[in-house]
């Protein structure tokens, strides 16, 4: 069936442009989103990151106080303006950086001659271009310490955690002269033959102020890139232009640091409004961001000229106001707005889920019951191919709406284009708060994938903290509708199953202690696997404790989505807004002589689930061939808004067709990288690169679903072949170029312990 969906009349939502900036201060932004329904005016919101500028040269007199008993030296870009300071910063590494004494004291011994010391502002990232973090001993740089790649994952697994003592043995053996490494939040100095720390040492690092992204000015900071303003000890920031009396003002304030004398503090953020104190509060400053929200009410009578000043005081520390946006008094809840509302939106991406883990798709339907039931409500994309068969371009292009050759993202350390238009940033310009939990990795704001989100989390710390993420997400609601992205590898390598799911399921799988218990076993079938020839029922069986064990973290991933959407439903969300649930790949287990994911085009790895749940869809089952390209148009088509004239794909609630779709490998493994295409029923496999030839394997899905007969050969599907040429020569057609990432050592451990060979 293809369903129908009822008409829903089109929220009219203005976008913000940019408001000038002042001299020193940053106006308030004049033009407001607006909604207008049933013909009465709706509220109005302003982000106050509209339109800021950091005027880094302003800060050449600043006094960051004392840190090692020594003041901090400022050290400005040399650039003369705003647009050229960043030029520079991107170009030659000469943005604004920070200069610091490191005495003796500071300096805590781990023995063998090797010793920490904390970083002023806690743990930072570079800002694009940056030139590095440097020690410095009696005004000469210090030399990095050389580590292999094995021992240098190590350290970014540990971050802040004590050392171990062997590590600390190696380091001090391996240690031929004095150098330095920066691991989080600290500072290791490693001296040959245990000799005292030297005085003089002074740590000079960049100052992470952020940068403008389309209009808004944007703070990142590890784990977390948002929409804010940033703040320094004794800076004030003045915002001024027209503010509704008795409106709210949300915001989050964060603290980075480790303290004047490296041994914590506090920092206090105040904002005044005229001769109102709107907040005075203080929080300890932190080596990560720990955000505290605060909801701020301005008076029901403004005085002529009121101007919104913000501040920080205390020790040396990174302060940022996240977030901020000013909104309404009265805002009802979400379903039941005074002034009415589009629907919330909330994206769910189970990372590398099988499309046969759901009964729907023929899988067991005791591994996941919450989902089954679930998708028993949703419209069912059968056919559902992913773009890519692996996760950074499968993302990049259901995010962009570009296929990944359009969009340029094809490598590891590829990022998508700022020029590319995300769902997120059209959603974002149509009045929507866009908010994000993932789990880090490749959907890391490092490659592009927090373009258009007001507030992108990215954390490493599994499946329960994400739904907790997600509920505080879902509880930040400052009128405006929402559009949700919460993302997870629970179903990522390498494996896990938890205790519940073992018991529950103990009887019907056979579940191995660890990964790598089965892993060593198979690494001879791994080697001799042969590309298109499926595993022998001998190695299948071979294969059963592996597989398990994917299947296992199925099911707590099933357990997982259930809490999220009971949350949801709970509040009403069920009857008014739409809930997708999708993977952005599948998974490999030998079908095709192929493993993983990324490999290979076959079904295993590029057949996806995907549900949509909307309060005007009918559900049922769709057997046509669609694509995750095709979710943008069919998201913005749900949402009565029109989509963006560059994206590829369809809005599938009007209905899928017989469109050809497309999917990428992109990654070469044993010499091969192929692309697929489906039409119709057929599905055509062929080489990625050169001039398209005759296709390689051939199948009509709808009579042979696991791809065991070969039609390549047939005249007929070469003909049907050769009439979709124009099609593949139009997704094969560069329009974005991709830049390369920027991975801190502990972005790359965490992309090698899942399989990927990260910037190698």
């Amino acid at each position: 069936m293809t369903g129908s969906r009822a008409p829903r009349a089109r929220a009219e939502l203005s976008t913000v442009h940019r408001s000038p900036a002042s001299l020193r201060h940053a106006l308030l932004a004049t033009l407001w989103w607006a909604a207008a329904c049933g013909g009465v005016e709706g509220p109005r919101w302003a982000a106050l990151s509209e339109g800021f500028e950091s005027d880094l040269t302003a800060l050449e007199g600043i006094d960051l106080g004392v840190w090692g008993g020594a003041p901090v030296q400022w050290l400005p870009a040399q650039a003369a303006t705003q647009a050229a300071t960043q030029a520079a910063t991107q170009a030659d590494g000469s943005g604004p950086r920070l200069r610091v004494s490191l005495p003796p004291a500071s300096w805590t011994p781990l023995g063998r001659g090797l010793h920490e010391a904390p970083r002023p502002l806690g743990e930072q990232l570079l800002p694009s271009g940056a030139a590095p973090v440097r020690l410095l001993a009696a005004g000469e740089p210090l030399p990095e310490l050389t580590l292999d790649k094995g021992r240098l994952r190590r350290l970014a697994e540990i971050g802040d955690g004590p050392l171990p003592p062997g590590l600390v043995r190696w380091l001090a053996e391996s240690v031929e002269e004095a150098g330095f490494r920066v691991v989080g939040s600290r500072v290791l100095l490693a001296l040959p033959g245990a000799a005292p720390v030297p005085q003089g040492l002074e740590l000079e690092e960049p100052l992470p102020l952020g940068e403008v992204e389309g209009e808004r000015w944007r703070v990142r900071l590890p784990g977390l890139t948002a929409d804010g303003i940033p703040l320094l000890p004794g800076r004030t920031v003045a915002l001024g232009g027209p503010l509704p009396a008795g409106g709210i003002l949300h915001l989050a304030t964060v603290a980075l640091g480790a303290g004047g004398d490296g041994a914590g503090g506090r920092a206090r953020f105040v904002v005044t409004l005229g001769e109102r104190t709107l907040l005075d509060h203080s929080q300890d400053l932190e080596r990560r961001p720990a955000p505290v929200r605060h909801r701020l009410v301005l008076p029901a009578r403004l005085p002529a000229g009121a101007r919104l000043v913000l501040r920080m005081e205390g020790p040396l520390a990174l302060g940022a106001i996240l977030e901020p946006v000013l909104g309404p008094g009265v805002l009802g809840r979400p379903g039941m707005r005074p002034w009415g509302a589009p629907p919330d939106v909330v994206l769910f991406i189970a990372d590398t889920f099988r499309a046969d883990n759901l009964a729907a798709w023929g899988g067991d339907p005791q591994l996941a019951p919450h989902l089954n039931r679930f998708a028993q409500g949703c419209r069912r994309y059968l056919g559902a191919e992913s773009p890519a068969t692996w996760t950074l371009p499968a993302h990049a292009a259901f995010f962009s709406g570009l296929y990944p050759l359009q969009c340029g993202v094809l490598r590891e350390t590829d990022t998508l284009s700022a020029d590319a238009w995300t769902l997120a940033e059209h959603l974002r310009a149509a009045g929507y708060r866009t908010a994000a939990v993932t789990e880090s990795a490749y959907l890391s704001a490092s490659f592009g994938m927090a373009q258009g989100f007001d507030w992108y989390e990215e954390h490493d710390a599994g499946l329960g903290h994400t739904i907790d993420a997600a509920q505080r997400l879902l509880a930040r609601d400052d009128g405006r509708p929402l559009f949700l992205l919460v993302h997870t590898y629970a179903t990522h390598g390498p494996y896990e199953v938890s205790a519940g799911t073992r018991e529950r399921l103990g009887g019907r799988y056979t579940f191995a202690g660890h990964q790598d218990e089965v892993i060593e076993e198979l690494k001879d079938l791994f080697e001799a696997a042969l590309h298109g020839t499926p595993a022998t029922p001998e190695e299948r069986r071979r294969l059963d404790g592996f597989e398990h064990l994917y299947r296992g973290g199925a099911a707590d991933l099933d357990l997982g989505f259930e809490r999220l959407r009971a949350a949801l439903d709970g509040s009403g969300f069920a009857e008014r807004g739409v809930l997708v649930f999708l993977s952005d790949h599948g998974e490999a287990f030998g079908e095709h002589g192929a493993f993983g994911h990324g490999s290979a085009v076959w079904e295993e790895q590029s057949r996806v689930p995907f549900l949509l749940r909307a309060p005007d869809l009918e559900p049922g089952e769709v057997l046509e061939s669609v694509s995750l390209i095709d979710l943008p148009r069919t998201i913005c088509g749900l949402l009565g808004i029109e989509p963006h004239p560059g994206w590829m794909g369809r809005d599938l609630a009007m209905g899928a067709g017989s469109a050809p779709i497309f999917s990428f490998q992109t990654r070469t493994v044993r010499d091969v990288n192929h692309l697929a295409v489906v039409q119709g029923g057929t599905k055509w496999i062929l080489p990625l690169h050169g001039e398209a030839p005759p296709a390689t394997w051939a199948y009509d899905l709808a009579r042979d679903p696991r791809e065991s007969r070969n039609l390549a050969r047939d005249q007929e599907l070469e003909r049907r072949l050769e009439q979709l040429r124009p099609a593949l020569e139009a997704v094969r057609l560069p329009r974005l170029s991709a830049e390369r990432a920027q991975l801190t050592d502990a972005q790359r451990a965490r992309l090698k312990g899942m399989g990927y060979a990260g910037d190698d």
